[in-house]
């Protein structure tokens, strides 16, 4: 994943605000998939 190779000296070169925590985002991007992927199926 590209955003895991992002650090604060390159971050600006790559038109991010600021570094990522990959850990936390992979734990709300699931959490996100999860609940649509639900709704779904109860819908």
């Amino acid at each position: 994943m590209a955003h895991s190779r992002l650090t604060p000296s390159n971050a600006e070169d790559l038109l991010f605000d600021g570094v990522l925590w990959m850990a936390r985002a992979q734990e709300e991007h699931d959490g996100v998939s999860t609940r649509r992927s639900r709704a779904r199926v109860a819908g």
